[in-house]
């Protein structure tokens, strides 16, 4: 009785060793990704807010202000109208950013259509704009379908190319602007084969992140 008391004890502290080493092992695993991420600021500046397998954020500094969004000057004819419904259906996503903060209000909410080719492809997508009427915090989605996000902001960043953010595992190019008129964060990506640009002006980093990961939420 003994001799089985003793191999039990024995059994657990062998267990109990192997716990305390498996702990240390996954701590140190902890602060070298910790480590990697914020130390990831080739190009760009790694923010540790959200330490997980699939989403890392980085942000790239922009060579210059922010870039001027391009309209095409089309004739009514390539105009396609929708309801907000059809649109939503249209896409095949449905977003409300009033959810994420309820002080936003959607504009230009009168109007809902997009630019087309005469092959039915999307020229230029639709244009969604929230704002806050009490604080100057405005948000600006553009959807293209089956295509890339509008803007490209490649050449306008310090490096040849931008590092690229993940957000719930998927690539997301995320910018900072900043200049006397304006400042806030500008985002480029595709999410259910639709590109996303998006734009937020007066926003910190964290709330304009949150806005992206909801996005890619729905």
């Amino acid at each position: 009785m003994k001799a089985q008391s003793k191999t039990i004890g024995m059994a657990i502290g062998v267990v109990f060793i192997i716990a305390i080493f498996t702990g240390v092992v996954l701590s140190s695993r902890g602060q070298a990704i910790s480590s990697e991420i914020s130390g990831n600021s080739e190009g760009g500046a790694a923010l540790s807010l959200a330490n997980t397998e699939d989403t890392e954020i980085i942000i790239n500094e922009l060579a210059s202000e922010i870039p001027e969004t391009g309209f095409f000057a089309l004739g009514p004819d390539n105009y396609h109208e929708y309801t907000k419904e059809e649109l939503f259906d249209y896409y095949g996503i449905e977003f409300d950013i009033s959810s994420v903060f309820p002080d936003m209000i959607e504009e230009n909410t009168g109007s809902y259509g997009i630019f087309k080719f005469s092959d039915g492809s999307d020229m230029q997508g639709h244009n969604f704009i929230w704002a806050n009427p009490i604080g100057n915090e405005k948000v600006s989605i553009e959807i293209i379908k089956d295509g890339a996000p509008k803007s490209d902001n490649t050449q306008v960043t310090n490096d040849s190319a931008p590092l690229a953010s993940t957000i719930s595992g998927e690539n997301v190019n995320i910018f900072r602007f900043d200049s006397d008129e304006q400042s806030g964060y500008y985002a480029e990506f595709v999410h259910k084969s639709l590109g996303f640009t998006v734009y937020g002006y007066n926003f910190d980093k964290d709330d304009f992140v949150r806005i992206l990961s909801y996005l890619i939420s729905c």
